[in-house]
């Protein structure tokens, strides 16, 4: 696959062939947590609402979703309903907010991270949901 950075798609060290997909509409957020992925050498894809990231599901498959709560255009909610209708597989989703979510909001996720999170714990999750802890 010869995806660019034009594409919202960036593999600077191609670690794991496995695309993590962030949504988030925060600046300082996405540039926090692409900083990691970078450095990490993970392949990952970035949109800034729910719209754009179904543009980019359209396009590659991730293996694991981070995911906003609270967007424009389309919230993460709408955006991991959607997504599910989709033909499968379906990757996990870990949604994200500084709110801690309801029940409802919760059983959306297949995970869930609240922010503000540190690198640590953003390791154990994709660890986690990637890997199986397997590592």
């Amino acid at each position: 696959m010869n995806l660019s950075k034009a594409d919202g798609i960036r593999n600077p060290f191609m670690m794991t062939s496995k695309t993590i997909l962030l949504v988030e509409d925060d600046e300082s957020i996405r540039e926090f947590i692409s900083a990691f992925f970078e450095d990490e050498g993970y392949t990952f894809a970035i949109a800034t609402n729910g719209a754009e990231a179904l543009e980019i599901v359209a396009r590659l498959q991730p293996a694991l979703i981070f995911l906003d709560i609270y967007m424009p255009v389309m919230d993460g909610r709408a955006f991991a309903a959607a997504y599910r209708k989709l033909p499968g597989p379906h990757a996990p989703i870990i949604g994200m907010s500084a709110n801690e979510p309801d029940e409802e909001t919760a059983s959306d996720f297949d995970g869930f991270m609240t922010k503000p999170f540190d690198l640590d714990e953003l390791t154990a999750c994709i660890t986690h949901y990637l890997y199986g802890d397997n590592l």
